[in-house]
């Protein structure tokens, strides 16, 4: 059950997303007050759970003098932020910043480094034990592949940072199957100035995706395990519907990488399970809110408390089977003419309409805050519509 702040004060929140949503909607359900501060439009800003929302320049300046005048000279005030890029921003300013306010939610600089560097994180995870897929960096897949000394296997191809330059339009993964394929990412990348990696790619196996999100706080966590239903790994995009789900070996390898990491503040862990070989596989940690945040709110879990000292782990909330839907990008995930799941046989339409039929909970929709349903609808059909 979440239980109002026994001290509320004003909780600052950068980004504009639909995670930025969720984390605004669940501090006022604790009685904080809330600014969201960001550089770009987004639903978030469309909210009536927020005192303030700014909308800033795209200019570190401009960024850095807007969270300073959110923090005012209170030291009630928490920052938090809710996207890799603000990550990278709270990151490069954080002395700045450790200064105006009296928390920020998030793990040192150290660990924020690993969690964004996918090569450091790989190189983290192989360093403890911790099972991940193998992992190179572009620069030295190059060099074996010039010498003639490696022929790739089918690879997943990422930036080899979380937070690349805003204006690429590179995406999250891609799966390449041979040298020709990763030619053309190659060139992609080399064209936006952005380095890269890649992993040996785990989908020709009957793989579950899971999530654990957490919060910890000195040594004590507190962990929910959450499934992945659509899209399909193959896809290598971002949840459109995912379900509590509970997943004990999930949470304890996530703990296994949390505790080495002496992880402190909010985050998720991402997990790749082969059913058929029973081994579990971290992919990456998202040091932040995960964009399903509003799914273990609606379930009583109440992650920023317990990162404030608030209460212990014998307060968390219970999984109850909800599942969270982004309706708009989940009807395009199911039933759009190129890959639809849907539409190509690979999800039938009794399975769809079953997830609908369980308790569920949309990204957007609120009928107490409707706006950034109808901002997240806008921009869907925007996106889409012809040039």
């Amino acid at each position: 059950m979440i239980r109002p702040s026994p001290n509320p004060g004003t909780l600052v929140v950068l980004g504009g997303s639909v995670t930025a949503l969720a984390v605004t909607r669940h501090a006022w359900r604790k009685g904080w007050r809330v600014w969201i501060i960001n550089d770009q439009d987004g639903p978030a800003l469309a909210t009536r759970r927020a005192a303030r929302a700014v909308l800033c320049r795209q200019d570190d300046r401009d960024r850095v003098a807007a969270v300073q005048e959110a923090a005012g000279d209170r030291a009630d005030r928490c920052l938090i932020a809710t996207s890799d890029r603000w990550l990278a921003f709270v990151a490069r300013h954080r002395e700045e910043l450790e200064a105006a306010f009296g928390t920020i939610l998030h793990a040192s600089n150290e660990v924020l480094e690993t969690c964004l560097d996918k090569a450091a994180f790989s190189r983290f995870c192989g360093d403890h034990g911790i099972e991940t897929p193998q992992g190179w960096t572009g620069k030295e897949l190059e060099e074996r592949i010039g010498a003639g000394e490696f022929r790739p296997p089918p690879l997943i191809v990422r930036p080899a940072v979380s937070a690349p330059a805003a204006d690429t339009s590179l995406p999250k993964a891609s799966q390449v199957n041979g040298l020709e394929e990763l030619r053309v990412l190659q060139s992609a990348f080399a064209q936006a100035g952005v380095a890269w990696v890649a992993t040996r790619s785990l989908l020709d196996r009957p793989l579950s995706q899971y999530s654990v999100g957490f919060a910890r706080k000195g040594s004590d966590c507190l962990a929910l395990s959450m499934e992945k239903v659509r899209p399909d790994a193959v896809a290598c995009q971002v949840g459109s519907c995912v379900r509590l789900t509970e997943s004990p070996q999930a949470v304890a390898v996530a703990r296994r990488l949390i505790d080495a990491l002496d992880y402190q503040g909010v985050g998720e862990v991402e997990i790749l399970h082969d059913r058929d070989s029973g081994e579990f596989f971290v992919i990456e940690l998202n040091a932040r809110p995960w964009l399903q945040f509003g799914l273990a709110t609606a379930a009583g879990w109440d992650f920023l408390g317990f990162a404030l000292g608030e209460f212990e782990t014998g307060h968390a909330g219970r999984i109850t089977g909800k599942t969270w839907i982004d309706l708009w990008e989940d009807l395009y995930v199911c039933f759009n003419r190129r890959d639809g799941m849907v539409r190509r046989g690979r999800l039938r339409p009794g399975n769809y309409a079953r997830s609908w039929a369980s308790r569920f909970l949309l990204s957007h929709w609120s009928w107490a805050d409707p706006g950034p349903g109808w901002a997240g609808t806008r921009k869907f059909w925007a996106r889409r519509r012809p040039a």
